[in-house]
């Protein structure tokens, strides 16, 4: 099993461990909080993270796009595709996911596992733009 650090998912397989997931939505990336035109303010951080910048940012957006088509033909958010992927792979026993607000709130809790054909579509998602 791949993951975005270098095959740590399938490190802690291999010693019967569970992974914590962290930054699942990606500071609001993967909620779909920020636009391609989208400009950070002074002192934020995420610019400093090579997935907010350049390639690897038109990759995510590229990603976030057939995500929102996923959504628009499922019950399920973009944040929710993103939570639910994150914890279907083997070995991830828990997804952080960080909220300011109430309403971000209800829109994860209790999420509910994704069906096989959606976890499909996201998966060839995520493989045709090159990213995660």
């Amino acid at each position: 099993q791949t993951d975005s650090q270098g095959g740590v998912i399938a490190a802690a397989a291999d010693l019967n461990l569970e992974v914590h997931v962290f930054w699942t939505l990606m500071k609001g990336l993967l909620a779909g909080k920020i636009g391609r035109d989208h400009r950070f303010q002074e002192g934020d951080s995420r610019p400093g993270y090579d997935i907010f910048r350049g390639e690897k940012r038109d990759q995510a957006h590229r990603l976030l796009d057939r995500l929102h088509q996923i959504a628009n033909e499922s019950p399920y958010t973009v944040p929710q595709l993103s939570i639910g992927w994150a914890l279907a792979r083997e070995h991830v026993c828990t997804a952080v996911v960080g909220a300011r607000r109430p309403d971000q709130v209800d829109d994860v809790i209790g999420q509910m596992a994704l069906d096989s054909a959606t976890l499909e579509r996201i998966d060839v998602a995520r493989k045709d733009v090159g990213l995660f």
